[in-house]
């Protein structure tokens, strides 16, 4: 499959072929051959591996039409390495695990419902602050003196 992906200023174009799993292969894995381009094409091919895990195969598999699964792995293994060079550039020998959350295009939590907000009338009035002496409450309330007459 042919994959060709841009993020973060940098340009990628390449192809996958699915690997003969070996026994201590735990996921499906594909080899992937990318070439830079633009001012990284210096780097030569970058040579790796994606390993695909039995969640998102068998998503991908439930979710593509007419059985055509390589086209949702194909976007998947692009937000992969999108996501990836967030992160560092792509070196010859990357190993990546690609799960169900890059079939699914998954976008983050839910966001929180806010209800929509009233507008509230307030008033505004401007006061004197007067700073007055806290006397101690001790339950009965304090006798004021008569100044004389």
């Amino acid at each position: 499959m042919e994959l060709s992906f841009e993020g973060y200023g940098l340009a990628y174009s390449g192809h996958a072929t699915p690997a003969e799993k070996s026994a201590k292969d735990k996921h499906h894995p594909w080899t992937v051959q990318l070439q830079a381009s633009g001012p990284h094409a210096a780097e030569g091919t970058i040579e790796g591996r994606l390993q695909v895990t039995g969640v998102a195969a068998d998503e991908a598999k439930r979710r593509a039409p007419d059985g055509k699964a390589e086209i949702l792995l194909q976007g998947a293994f692009e937000r992969a390495f999108v996501a990836e060079l967030g992160l560092r550039p792509l070196a010859s020998g990357f190993d990546f695990i690609v799960d169900h959350r890059f079939v699914t295009q998954y976008q983050g939590p839910e966001p929180k419902y806010d209800p929509p907000k009233r507008k509230v009338r307030r008033k505004v009035v401007r006061r004197k602050v007067v700073r007055r002496k806290v006397v101690r409450r001790t339950g009965a309330r304090p006798v004021r003196k008569k100044a004389p007459a």
